[in-house]
């Protein structure tokens, strides 16, 4: 997982490219949505924000890790230090083989199983080689899923 430490250091770094322009601007938006509602840029964006338990719960996984193959999980501590666990999906057992609906894969907890913390106001990239989940947090945070696909927001 891509860690920055705030949205301007994102912005700084990956700004140039639309996509991540989309995702600095659905952060600023996020004050202005309500919780547990999903928002989107055609179908090149999701995100939502909510607890991070009521996300947890929402991501339906039980204890499992989640990975997607057409979109980038990008994780935003709101207000409080979110702490998710990561596993390189090569070495992790597939628990729920991949959903091509839903865009999700459920794996097992591996041996390389790490624990990152994204702190407050920070923000985690979730590479789709890693598989990931969020443990329960007093915070809020937001999951904004952006397509891997360099060309996107056609007309946007």
């Amino acid at each position: 997982m891509r860690l920055f430490p705030d949205l301007d250091s994102l912005a700084r770094e990956r700004g140039a490219v639309k996509k991540w322009r989309r995702v600095c601007q659905a952060i600023d938006h996020l004050p202005a949505i309500r919780p547990a509602v999903a928002y989107s840029v055609g179908d090149s964006l999701t995100y939502w924000r909510d607890s991070a338990a009521h996300l947890l719960a929402a991501w339906d996984a039980g204890d499992g890790l989640v990975t997607s193959r057409r979109y980038l999980n990008v994780l935003h501590a709101v207000d409080a230090d979110l702490t998710v666990q990561v596993a390189p999906v090569a070495v992790a057992p597939v628990r729920t083989p991949y959903d091509d609906l839903t865009d999700r894969e459920v794996h097992e907890a591996a041996e390389t199983l790490r624990t990152v913390t994204v702190p407050a106001g920070g923000i985690g990239v979730v590479d789709v080689s890693e598989a990931f989940r969020l443990l329960p947090g007093s915070g809020e945070a937001a999951i904004i899923r952006v397509t891997v696909e360099e060309a996107s927001f056609p007309n946007k």
